[in-house]
């Protein structure tokens, strides 16, 4: 074996074996602690692949994500640590496809990718939820490695399966789609098709409409239901996602990538930039920003501007922050002194990383959030859901939290998917004998628009009693539960 060939062995060996350590590390974080991380989208994610089993309809619940319910479904029985289990599983996927993306394009800066993706604060919290970016993830970073691999059907066929894993993915299927049109693949086009059509065939006998994917998009309407937000909202909030460093490293890659294919179009070397990679991988997470950007603007398809959907888009968000890296070495080389120190930078840059993700700084990770569970968690656990246990053990529930249901293991979905919303008994809001409300003064307010007063001053309704408590914030946390006033209906 040639000495560079041995370096080569010896430092791959090194990079996976870390990555494997990592991922036992990460494997026994998501058993033992109690985090779920992600608020109540994670637990609607949960719920919806824990029964899905049970009621095979669920499967095609859109707002689920048909793609990670399938999937995620047979780790779901065994609990809420077993879709965080999961998620660890497709992440390191992710991290896998990510490495071997990097080592084909620049071998020797692959050690980058492990720093960047582990530094990334917001990016470790998605790892142990039950949110459906890490999945998406793995499905993207596979079909741009295929796709590097010229292996274009198999891509496309995987691609096709990203919209009903995230609504975005039919963003990156659009700059796929430009990117082959352009490379005169124009057979491949049709296969874009493929994951939605096998989905709407299983799905059919759910909705009895040929078109129900597109039409049940949770998200496909213009109205503002969390109003809207400054465009550069997403850019100025990167480093709470991706670290200080790695967003620098990746707002320099975008820069200076855009000014060299200007330059190459300009040049007429155009193929040279339509046939790489580097236009899907570039191009996704630019229209990725910039429709997040406009969508959250304009306070259009329900985009609340939350920052964890570019987890979604790590895979190219690492390697251009790698390319990056690459870059700024080119560059400084050509200084001795800067040349000399090199090494010295390079540590210092790592150990940034390692810094203002973990140890203390604006944008480190927020451990008890991410890790443990939150105050109003602790308030249901502790309080809400015993005292239900006690008074009204075989009553229905009507709530808007989904954390009652995980918590107090209530079947929600007994009646209908969303029969145990407060929302399901309006106008009334009437409701049987055995039947209560326990009200919220968070998911009832926000997504179901039913007010405190709305609930106590209804006369049909009796407060039976109230759980307060204070979160990280101060702000007050509050459930109230409500059962039928008989008198008022004497």
């Amino acid at each position: 074996m040639a000495s560079s060939d041995r370096v080569r062995f010896i430092n791959d060996t090194l990079l996976y074996a870390f990555t494997g350590l990592l991922f036992v590390v990460a494997c026994i974080v998501a058993l033992v602690l109690n985090g779920t991380n992600g608020g109540g989208d994670s637990i609607g994610h949960y719920l919806l692949a824990h029964h899905a089993w049970k009621y095979p309809n669920l499967f095609f619940n859109h707002w689920g994500k048909p793609v990670f319910t399938m999937l995620s479904s047979p780790f779901a029985q065994f609990g809420f640590k077993g879709v965080k289990l999961f998620n660890v599983f497709v992440t390191f996927g992710a991290v896998l496809c990510t490495i071997a993306l990097v080592k084909s394009y620049f071998s020797k800066y692959a050690v980058w990718v492990l720093p960047i993706y582990f530094c990334a604060p917001e990016g470790i919290g998605v790892i142990f939820s039950g949110l459906t970016e890490p999945l998406f993830a793995l499905l993207f970073g596979l079909t741009l490695w295929l796709i590097h691999r010229q292996k274009n059907l198999l891509a496309i066929l995987i691609a096709s399966f990203l919209p009903l894993s995230r609504s975005e993915g039919l963003i990156i299927l659009i700059v796929i789609g430009v990117y082959m049109l352009l490379n005169r693949k124009y057979s491949l086009l049709p296969f874009m098709l493929f994951g939605q059509l096998i989905i709407t065939l299983l799905g059919y006998s759910v909705y009895h409409d040929p078109l129900w994917v597109f039409t049940k998009i949770p998200y496909a309407h213009q109205n503002a239901l969390y109003g809207s937000g400054p465009f550069m909202h997403y850019l100025q909030s990167m480093p709470h996602v991706f670290g200080i460093v790695s967003t620098v490293l990746l707002y320099v890659g975008c820069c200076i990538y855009i000014i060299r294919s200007i330059r190459q179009l300009i040049s007429s070397a155009w193929y040279e930039v339509l046939s790489d990679v580097r236009f899907i991988i570039y191009g996704s997470f630019i229209a990725f920003t910039l429709a997040h950007s406009v969508f959250y603007a304009l306070g259009t398809f329900n985009d609340i501007g939350l920052t964890r959907v570019f987890i979604a888009v790590f895979p190219a968000m690492v390697f251009i922050s790698v390319e990056s890296v690459c870059y700024i070495h080119s560059f400084t080389k050509k200084f001795t002194v800067v040349r000399n120190l090199l090494a010295y930078l390079t540590f210092i840059a790592f150990c940034a990383m390692i810094y203002f993700c973990y140890v203390g700084s604006l944008y480190s990770i927020p451990y008890a959030r991410v890790f443990m569970q939150d105050h109003s968690q602790q308030l249901i656990n502790s309080h809400v859901v015993p005292y239900l246990k006690k008074h009204y053990n075989n009553y229905t529930y009507y709530f808007s939290d989904n954390n009652i249901a995980m918590y107090a293991s209530y079947d929600k979905y007994k009646k209908g998917e969303y029969s145990s919303e407060i929302s399901a008994l309006k106008p009334g809001l009437n409701i049987g004998e055995n039947e209560i409300i326990i009200w919220d003064n968070w998911f009832s307010v926000i997504e179901e628009h039913i007010t405190r007063d709305e609930m106590v001053h209804k006369s049909n309704l009796k407060v039976d009693t109230t759980f307060t408590a204070t979160s990280h914030k101060g702000n007050l946390i509050e459930f109230i539960v409500l059962k039928r006033n008989d008198n008022a209906l004497r």
